[in-house]
């Protein structure tokens, strides 16, 4: 879901970076990702082990 508000947040920091003359939020907005980046980077090797449409496709209630 955070990274659903990436696109929201790259605005975000291109009007502040437009509007202030400096570099410094997009500079903090690539700073978050790298830190981000230990949680969400294994998502992508592992997704091919994740079957989430199995939770959903027997009635066990």
């Amino acid at each position: 879901a955070p990274l659903m508000l990436a696109p929201f947040a790259a605005v975000v920091a291109l009007a502040l970076a437009w509007r202030y003359r400096t570099v410094t939020p997009l500079v903090a907005l690539v700073a978050g990702g790298l830190l981000m980046a230990p949680v969400w980077a294994p998502m992508v090797s592992e997704q091919a082990y994740v079957h989430v449409e199995r939770d959903f496709s027997e009635a066990y209630a």
